[in-house]
């Protein structure tokens, strides 16, 4: 776990690609920790639990996906907590709990649809036993924004949409400097994506805000201002 301001702590990306390992984030209180997302996986998720452990952190309360991409969704079921996302989240969840994930399914998909190799191997790759996974559809379901206070702590949920996923939202910890934004302005995953797709750093641009001195995102290390200013600036040369 990595501390950014006073109550929010990452966990970071896995070192290794092909594990499609996302950052987590973590508002950590004396009574209570939220995630932001949860894990591509049980074994992550149970990851995470150590180092939260580690930390001496609360137990885990709340869980706010991001979207629903499975490595962001699919660590929830080891978690005894709450599930907030917005309602496109909510739909495509109920569509992915239909489906009887495991080795036989993914690999007749991957011959259906070759583009789908990728997505599927990495599932392949971290789901250590497929009879601990279960969708966890949300509790509280939010349409275009919500507010969440935690022991003192506002939570601001924002839809925003975007090119990676339509149901992609921001969370904001309101007077900690953090902004997380997930995936939302990556380009679509890549069994959508056309040659002409990329970061949409319109997108990222249009969510800075003074008052925010990290923007975490889903693959990678968080930005400081400062740098998304400048790789902003220097996509509109």
């Amino acid at each position: 776990m990595r501390q950014i301001s006073d109550h929010v702590w990452i966990y970071p990306q896995g070192e290794k690609s092909e594990r499609v390992e996302p950052v987590v984030g973590a508002i950590i209180t004396t009574n209570q920790t939220v995630l932001i997302d949860c894990g591509n996986c049980p074994s992550h998720a149970k990851a995470i639990q150590r180092a939260l452990k580690e930390r001496k952190a609360p137990p885990v309360s709340t869980i706010i996906y991001t979207h629903h991409h499975w490595d962001h969704t699919f660590g929830s079921c080891v978690f005894d907590a709450e599930v907030i996302a917005c309602q496109q989240c909510a739909h495509e969840l109920d569509k992915m709990a239909e489906i009887p994930w495991g080795p036989m399914w993914l690999e007749h998909e991957i011959r259906e649809n070759p583009l789908m190799e990728k997505s599927n191997q990495a599932k392949l790759l971290v789901v250590d036993d497929w009879s601990e996974l279960r969708i966890v559809k949300p509790n509280r379901v939010f349409s275009d924004q919500m507010t969440l206070n935690v022991d003192g702590i506002t939570l601001q949920l924002q839809w925003v949409g975007g090119p990676h996923a339509s149901d992609s939202i921001t969370v904001e910890v309101v007077g900690q400097g953090v902004l997380f934004v997930a995936d939302c302005f990556y380009p679509p995953p890549f069994h959508l994506r056309k040659p002409e797709d990329m970061v949409d750093w319109n997108m990222l641009n249009r969510l800075r805000k003074e008052s925010i001195q990290w923007y975490v995102h889903g693959h990678g290390e968080p930005l400081t201002s400062d740098e998304v200013l400048k790789l902003c600036q220097q996509a509109e040369k």
